[in-house]
């Protein structure tokens, strides 16, 4: 589910830092550890879904659906028809012809109107809603008896089911009512009405017959008399010689031939008239009779009757979607609250979303004050350097601030907070440091100096540093720590409160080093707090970035095993960022669910040289029982 991400041994090419090979896959173990991180939160959206569907079985009343059947039969003989041959053979489309007339607008008008469905309160609400209000106000007409039949209709084919049953003649005609004997009596009702429309059908289509039958009827009987009169007078007259001509045997012939012929055609003319005036007669007096005795392409196979149980709302099925549909938002809600809040969650989004190897994960001090980790400032001004905290009885409060003599200052314990890890080695919190550590020495480095740095203040910057000065130092290393916030001082107040002289001084040539150094006994660190000299006014990154800075640096290359800078954030100032060129290598420092992943891009875009340098990033105020898996993963330290 996550991205691999390619580092080189050493700071390396910044071509090659931070490239990924996508891995179109699923991980159903990141899944499940991502419901776990989120379980609080899906099981609230869970209940929540289970709660409104408890709400919507208690407010909504039950509904009642009753069913009758229906057997599509077309092409019956009528029962007095001559004719016994019937047509089974029945077209699916025909069927479906049936059923849309079942939801036609008229078939549901007749039904309403008959069943007075517009005067119902199921059907046509008597409370005025908020929509008739404004037509009141409006100026608009009240609603008139078609207005409430046509709301009624709409509100009839909104609880009417008109369903075929598989692929059979049969359709099931159902109606849902919130009384089920209402129900049951109107899905009778539209059945009836379908019958009785079908009759109808017929006896109109009959009737139209029989008129237009009539007509031709009439017609064809004029034509046979005719016919029958003009054969009649032709053999009359043929049969009648002609006086006063002389007509030889054979013209005589010849006219008897010609006769012949033409009073066969009058009277098979004659013929075929009558019999297409019986014939029209026959189909006339069928048609009367359809129309005295209509019949219907269905007949009814089951009526309905009032049903026992509800058919809507279930019980079994809301609840079943109800809890769906909260497992699925609650897998949405905590996918949204891990990835769309776009704050650092996991050691892997280090990884996934900046490109940067994870060295740890610093968890929260137990009875640590303010964010991070962090003593407040407060606390720090208050705080009265016991054990071993206070400045050399040889050294006054009032010391001047060119300082030549060398006098080692002794740096403030804080149990709790800058110096758990050597004051409770045994610590959970204590053996996250050591991982950190140990990673922290596993990355090659091109140089000893090491910024640690954050995208945003209060993120713990300065307890990583403190932290990791004093691992490094305990384990035999030369260490120097260096506070180079000189706007926050945050080491500085904490460690060495006291101090009149520091990193100002010294780049100022008015102290050395190993004169105004603060310094742990028990590890042998090296501190230089962040102590500016009074009326100098020159800006942070210029101090940061100076030449004298370049000379400390490189004076302190050979006097120790790494040098420690806890630098500014850096976002709020360029500090860093000027200074980068002359720091080996930098720790992102990534506070857990505060950081923002675009604050966090923004920071890197912005420094440049602090990106190309990255040796890896540390992950504070973490909870571990969230990273267990994470942390269990990691090398153990040797």
């Amino acid at each position: 589910m996550l991205n691999k991400v390619s580092w080189p041994a050493s700071g390396g090419d910044s071509s090659v830092r931070g490239t990924f090979a996508h891995e179109p896959t699923i991980d159903f173990l990141e899944l499940f550890s991502l419901f776990r991180r989120q379980l609080a939160l899906s099981t609230t959206v869970v209940a929540a879904t289970l709660l409104a569907g408890l709400g919507y079985l208690a407010i909504t009343p039950p509904q009642y659906t009753a069913s009758s059947t229906l057997l599509i039969e077309p092409k019956q003989s009528p029962p007095i028809s001559p004719s016994s041959s019937t047509n089974a053979v029945v077209d699916s489309a025909y069927v479906d012809s049936q059923i849309e007339i079942l939801k036609s607008d008229t078939l549901a008008r007749a039904v309403a109107s008959q069943l007075g469905l517009q005067s119902d309160p199921e059907f046509v609400p008597s409370g005025r809603g908020v929509f008739h209000s404004m037509r009141d106000l409006v100026g608009l007409s009240p609603q008139r008896d078609d207005d409430l039949l046509g709301r009624a209709v709409d509100a009839f084919k909104a609880k009417l089911t008109i369903r075929r049953i598989g692929l059979t003649y049969v359709i099931e005609v159902g109606f849902r009512s919130l009384d089920p004997g209402k129900a049951a009596r109107i899905s009778n009702a539209a059945v009836q009405g379908y019958m009785a429309a079908q009759l109808d059908s017929k006896y109109e289509a009959a009737r139209r017959a029989g008129v237009w039958l009539q007509a031709r009827i009439v017609e064809l009987r004029a034509k046979a008399q005719a016919a029958e009169q003009a054969a009649a007078e032709f053999k009359v007259k043929t049969a009648t010689p002609t006086e006063g001509a002389s007509v030889s045997d054979q013209q005589l012939a010849k006219l008897a031939a010609n006769s012949r012929v033409a009073l066969k055609d009058l009277e098979s003319s004659a013929q075929l008239y009558r019999d297409l005036y019986n014939s029209m007669l026959q189909r006339s007096t069928e048609a009367t009779q359809q129309q005295l005795f209509p019949f219907a392409d269905a007949r009814v196979i089951a009526e309905a009757t009032p049903p026992l149980q509800r058919s809507y709302p279930k019980p079994v099925i809301v609840i079943g979607a109800a809890a769906a549909i909260g497992m699925l938002l609650g897998l949405t809600a905590a996918f949204a609250r891990e990835h769309l809040n776009l704050v650092f969650r996991l050691p892997a989004q280090l990884e996934s979303d900046l490109g940067i190897p994870c060295l740890g994960v610093l968890p929260r001090l137990p009875r640590s004050g303010g964010s991070s980790g962090l003593n407040s400032e407060k606390r720090a001004k208050s705080k009265d350097p016991a054990g071993g905290g206070k400045a050399h009885p040889a050294t006054s409060s009032k010391q001047s601030p060119i300082v030549n003599e060398v006098v080692r200052h002794l740096i403030a314990r804080d149990p709790q907070c800058y110096t758990f890890v050597i004051d409770q080695p045994f610590s959970p919190e204590s053996e996250q440091i050591r991982f950190i550590g140990a990673e922290f020495s596993r990355v090659a480095l091109r140089g000893k100096v090491v910024g640690i740095t954050s995208a945003l203040p209060r993120e713990g910057k300065s307890l990583v540093a403190a932290s990791l000065s004093q691992l490094l130092a305990d384990a035999g290393r030369r260490t120097l720590l260096i506070d180079c916030d000189l706007r926050t001082l945050g080491l500085t107040r904490h460690l060495a409160p006291n101090a009149t002289a520091g990193l100002g001084h010294v780049l100022a040539g008015r102290a050395d080093l190993n004169g105004i150094a603060w310094f742990d006994p028990i590890t042998k660190l090296d501190f230089l707090p962040a102590v500016m000299p009074p009326g100098r006014t020159t800006h942070p990154s210029g101090v940061l970035s100076s030449l004298a800075m370049q000379q400390l640096l490189e004076s302190a290359r050979k006097n120790y095993d790494q040098i420690i800078l806890d630098m500014p954030p850096l976002l709020p100032a360029a500090d860093t960022s000027a200074a980068s060129h002359l720091i080996d290598g930098f720790i992102f420092v990534v506070e857990w669910r505060r950081t923002r992943v675009s604050d966090a891009r923004n920071a890197l875009t912005s420094a440049p040289l602090v990106m190309e340098r990255l040796c890896g990033a540390v992950l504070t105020n973490g909870r571990s029982d969230r990273m267990a898996s994470w942390l269990r993963s990691r090398r153990p330290a040797v």
